[in-house]
């Protein structure tokens, strides 16, 4: 086989200040600024490492796994929507995974996505396959670690991706700053 090696585009991004004198020196924007660059820079990544065009941006991992061939998708059992109905659509894209990565499969969705799946029990308190375990341990569901999207889409339409599972161990992102 041939190997080569992995090429990982950058991106630059940026943000811009723009106040009078008097601004600056009549208000706590010195100290603010800092905190505010910083959450529009994670909102910003966290857009597009999930749903990022990968046109003059990352690609994020869902337009990844749109793309790309030869990957596992599972098609819901009622397409264009996930209810609480649908328990059987949260066990197929773990049993969709390959073996090899299924240890260390982890699941990405949008927090409503993830409050669908908790009421899918009778009571209403959590599923027979969600552990919330308090006291600051991670929540996990089918005993895999579970990480929010806001990005992702949180309504099930015809060709919604509200759901992923998979093993990230080879998903790069590097931060310059």
């Amino acid at each position: 086989p041939t190997f080569g090696q992995p090429a990982i585009e950058a991106w630059k991004q940026a943000a811009f200040v723009f106040g009078s004198y008097e601004v600056f020196e009549d208000t706590d924007l010195a100290s603010s600024l800092p905190g505010l660059v910083a959450q529009a820079k994670d909102d910003l990544e966290a857009s597009l490492f999930a749903v990022g065009s990968g046109s003059s941006a990352p690609k994020g991992i869902v337009t990844a796994l749109v793309a790309a061939s030869g990957t596992t998708k599972v098609s819901p059992t009622t397409g264009g929507t996930f209810t609480t109905a649908s328990v059987a659509d949260v066990y197929k894209p773990v049993a969709g995974l390959n073996p090899r990565h299924r240890g260390r499969s982890q699941w990405v969705a949008n927090y409503a996505v993830y409050n669908i799946i908790r009421q899918m029990s009778a009571s209403a308190a959590g599923s027979s396959f969600w552990a919330n375990l308090g006291a600051n341990v991670p929540e996990v569901l089918l005993g895999r670690p579970v990480y929010e999207a806001s990005a992702m889409d949180s309504a099930m339409t015809t060709g919604s991706k509200v759901l992923i599972a998979g093993d990230f161990s080879n998903f790069v992102i590097f931060d310059r700053i």
